[in-house]
């Protein structure tokens, strides 16, 4: 055959066999007796697998392993020893030693030994498992050759006496090994057995019958153990019982009862009597010991003392016939018996005689409240107000028991516990009395607050020859009336702080005193009669006015700032301060007054009425040496000394090195035009000026105020025009705002009342109109001004008319300079006024041009009017001005220029109009009559400004 065919068919062969080996696994048991020989056959593995041998083949089996099983934890050492061999060609198991299961595994109930083989013919594994049976071989075995055990003769019938450690040990297993014990036959005792819930076994002997030393000291008996193996093997072991002997005799008195007399005066280690008792036992049972029985009650233990050997009674304490006049004393006998000793018992009667040995006992009945003999009695008692009932006894007989009473009032110098030991001294008013009934009272007026405690010792003597005393001391407190008013010691307080005080910061202290405050610790009745801490004398403080800006404490008296004061509203403030006591009833209130003074602290700065706002547009003129207008600022602290300074023209700061265009009186603060500068004409133009308000107090605060001064060489000066505040602060001064209040409730209520007066007399009025005054231009702007063209009376009534004003500068240069610029329309509402007395101001970035002659010689002014009548008559100017153009007006905008004089006043200005850098300035002007009214309106009206007979009924 070729190689590939051997090689494919072996391989097959292999893969063939070793799957079949796999799957052919055998495990068999078998059993064999510990006391087998050697060379027993244990096993033939080839009938295990039903196979035929080959003994051609040589080797057939092979032994892999072989070890011993067991649940001993400590397995024997032989463990690794071979017990068993493997014939490696027929497979036959034959024991190869002899076991001993004892020594393999000891007391383990698991014991084999298992062989692992393997076949070779038949790729089989084997595992042979041999259990080692156990053969009863061994004998119990008693740990001691013989027992002795002793028994009480006073055991009683049922008592047990434990033979556990004496039980016989069996080393078989299994039932080898356990055990039944017989007892030898015996009527006192009998043998019990028993195994616990452990498994572990228990072996005693029961007493059956009562024993008796006198009869029978020694028992002998024998103890038997068998095991449960076939056969069974026993083995015996002598048992000796020994009883004992016990104390039977109890001691025995001459007496059971003794009868002696003492006098009770008998000083302690007198000999009361003598006792004796006999003990009939022998030995140590006949040796008697004296004791005083536990069974004496009470003051009896401690009383007596006995000697232990001769029986001699003593006295430890002094006798008391009033206590007893007859004791009773036991004694007992004891032999010595170191178990249970024997006890003989008798009694001793004594009868104790009379002598005055006894003090009188004061008793006292408290009828007010108390607290032990502490009573409680108010400071305003009235005469023979009783609180106590007195009385006292003598328990001693005839006249040793006959007391008498008296008492005595001292006064405590020192707040120590009450008694003879107290620091006292006589009280000369004899406050307190006891009469005849032995009632204790009040002897005399009281006052808490002048004497607050007594100290009553009453004291009781018996009547005997050699008499007895008692003291015994009553404390008396006083009760608290509130009888004393809080008292100031001023009527008024005078203090000064600082305005600038912070909140929180205490001003100062007031109390008022309470008569009911000396001699603490004070103590009063309650309503539901408990004695408490009186509070008569605890003065609670209250404050009134003040406005909430102070408190006070309502213990302590500290007055406490809880809110800012503020000396420019209130300087001075004055505070009604209240004391009342906390007592029952609450007597009348003190009262004192606070007078604080609030000190100037340097808090406000300069306040500027003129000009009121940033930003005031001002005229000035360099034709003369006029006060521009005068600076007026107001400052609410004291001796506040105001000093004003120009601190920045048009953003340079001022010093005395420049050539200012302004000056200012830093007193009066009159701003005024340089007149030394060297060019006036180079100072014409607006100008914007920074001024400088300041205080001399410490620290000095100061105010600025921004002023646009626009300088000119016109001799007629038009109105200064004041712009609105941006900002209304929300700090603003509640001065400012009361007078801002009332202003306008005044303001109103004139509306109200012109409004009433105008209709009340409409139909009466008659028409009046203002002639308008000749105006020359010349005359009033010191220049020339454009021509105007004037409009019809339709160009009004068609709601538009564009009025051009144009001069013959304008013309020649308007269009090459300017381009038509977009328009904003600004309406605002203002009275209608003559154009002589208005002036229409463009943007401060179309400044006027100057070369020669006047400043207004080449003006470039072009102005687009539009008029529009509203619907309500409502006669709106709006003008075309830059994007960048703002307008601002305020309520206080509406108002007439009419001053009441019959014609129009130079000096009103008609509108309010902020003038600000860089932006178009307007006066805007508006007609609120009704419409049928603006139709009496003509051409003059364009030029000179209405009269009133545009607008009048």
């Amino acid at each position: 055959l070729a190689p590939w065919v051997v090689t494919v068919v072996v391989m097959s062969s292999c893969c063939i066999m070793t799957s079949y080996a796999s799957s052919t696994t055998v495990r068999k048991s078998v059993y064999l007796r510990e006391d087998s020989n050697s060379g027993t056959i244990v096993e033939e593995i080839s009938d295990v697998l039903n196979m035929r041998i080959s003994r051609n083949r040589g080797q057939n089996f092979q032994q892999l392993s072989q070890k011993l099983i067991t649940s001993n934890p400590n397995p024997s050492p032989e463990e690794l020893v071979s017990w068993l061999s493997l014939d490696r060609v027929t497979g036959r198991v034959t024991l190869a030693r002899r076991l001993d299961r004892e020594e393999l595994c000891v007391d383990s109930v698991v014991c084999s030994i298992r062989m692992q083989i393997y076949v070779h013919t038949s790729f089989r594994m084997v595992y042979l498992d041999v259990v080692i049976i156990d053969v009863n071989e061994h004998v119990p075995e008693f740990s001691s050759r013989y027992i002795l055990i002793n028994v009480s003769e006073d055991a009683r019938p049922g008592d047990v006496i434990s033979l556990d450690k004496y039980q016989a040990v069996d080393r078989d297993a299994g039932n080898n090994s356990i055990l039944t014990y017989t007892l030898s036959q015996s009527n006192e005792f009998r043998l019990g057995q028993y195994f616990d819930e452990t498994g572990s076994q228990h072996l005693h002997i029961e007493v059956v019958k009562q024993l008796d030393y006198e009869k029978k000291q020694l028992y002998r008996l024998t103890l038997t153990a068998r095991d449960h193996g076939e056969p069974s093997l026993t083995n015996h072991v002598p048992l000796q019982v020994r009883v004992t002997d016990v104390n039977d005799n109890e001691p025995l008195f001459d007496r059971k009862e003794y009868s002696i007399v003492v006098r009770e005066d008998a000083a302690p280690g007198y000999v009361v009597s003598r006792v004796h008792a006999v003990d009939h036992d022998e030995g140590r049972y006949g040796l008697v010991r004296y004791f005083i029985a536990g069974r004496n009650q009470g003051r009896m233990n401690g009383l007596f003392d006995i000697d232990h050997e001769t029986g001699e009674v003593t006295l430890k304490k002094p006798l008391d016939r009033e206590a007893s006049n007859k004791l009773i004393l036991f004694i007992e006998a004891r032999d010595q018996d170191g178990l249970a000793p024997k006890v003989g018992r008798c009694r001793l009667v004594i009868h104790v005689t009379d002598v005055n040995d006894n003090q009188p006992i004061v008793s006292v009945s408290y009828i007010a409240n108390h607290v032990g003999d502490t009573v409680y009695i108010s400071e305003s008692s009235p005469l023979k107000t009783f609180f106590a009932y007195v009385s006292a006894k003598d328990n001693d007989l005839e006249s040793n028991g006959e007391v008498e009473l008296m008492i005595e009032t001292f006064i405590p110098t020192t707040r120590d516990d009450v008694g003879d030991d107290l620091i006292k001294s006589p009280d000369p008013y004899s406050s307190f009395v006891l009469n005849d009934d032995g009632m204790l009272g009040v002897g005399r007026a009281l006052d808490r607050e002048t004497q607050p405690r007594y100290v009553i010792q009453v004291t009781a003597c018996d009547l005997g020859v050699n008499p007895l005393c008692t003291n015994r001391y009553i404390e008396v407190i006083l009760l608290d009336e509130n009888d004393h008013t809080p008292h100031f010691e001023h009527d008024i307080y005078n203090i000064s702080m600082m305005e600038d005080t912070v909140v929180g910061t205490m001003v100062t202290t007031i109390t008022a005193t309470d008569g009911d405050k000396s001699n603490l610790p004070a103590m009063r009745l309650n309503h539901e009669n408990q004695i408490v801490a009186s509070t008569n004398g605890d003065v609670i403080y209250s404050v009134s006015g003040g406005d909430g800006s102070f408190s006070i404490d309502p213990k302590s008296g500290n007055i406490m700032l809880v809110r800012a004061l503020d000396r420019e509203q209130v300087s001075k403030w004055k505070i009604f301060v209240t004391a009342r006591d906390r007592g029952e009833p609450m007597t009348s209130s003190s009262h004192c007054t606070l007078i604080v003074t609030v000190d100037d602290v340097n808090d406000n700065a300069p306040v500027f009425s003129n000009p009121p706002n940033d930003e005031t547009t001002i005229y000035a003129t360099i034709l003369r040496d006029d006060v521009i207008t005068r600076i007026q600022a107001v400052d609410y602290d004291e001796q506040s000394d105001l000093k004003y300074r120009l601190l920045s023209e048009d953003g340079v700061k001022q010093n005395k090195d420049i050539n200012s265009t302004f000056v200012i009186n830093s007193q009066t603060g009159d701003l005024r035009l340089n007149m030394s500068h060297e060019d006036l004409k180079s100072t014409l133009g607006l100008h914007t000026v920074t001024i400088e308000a300041r205080d001399s107090g410490i620290p000095m605060l100061r105010s600025l105020r921004q002023l646009n001064v626009m300088v000119t060489e016109r001799a007629q000066l038009p109105k200064h025009v004041i712009n609105p505040p941006s900002d209304v602060g929300m700090g603003s001064s509640s001065l400012v705002i009361i007078i801002a209040a009332l202003s306008a409730a005044m303001l109103v209520l004139i509306v109200v009342v012109i409004v009433i007066v105008v209709r009340c007399k409409r139909d009466t009025k008659t028409v009046r109109t203002y002639v308008a005054k000749d105006v020359k231009h010349d005359d009033v702007t010191g220049a020339t001004y454009p021509d105007v063209t004037a409009a019809t009376y339709h160009d009004v009534t068609d709601r538009k008319l564009n009025l051009i004003v144009t001069s013959d500068a304008e013309r020649s240069t308007w269009g090459k300079s300017h381009a038509r610029r977009p328009s904003t329309n600004y309406d605002t509402v203002s009275d209608v006024t003559s154009v002589s007395h208005n002036v229409i101001t463009t943007s401060s970035q179309y400044q006027p041009t100057t070369t020669s002659g006047s400043v207004y010689e080449k003006v470039s002014w072009r102005m687009n009017i539009e008029i529009i009548i509203a619907e309500r008559g409502v006669t709106r100017l709006s003008t075309q001005k830059p994007t960048s153009v703002t307008s601002q007006t305020t309520s206080q905008s509406h108002h007439d220029v009419d001053s009441g004089r019959g014609d129009s006043d130079q000096d009103v200005c008609v509108s309010d109009v902020t003038f600000e850098r860089g932006t178009s300035h307007l006066c805007y002007v508006t007609n609120t009559q009704p419409r049928d009214h603006v139709n009496r309106c003509d051409e003059q009206c364009l030029l000179y400004g209405h009269s009133d007979a545009c607008w009048m009924p």
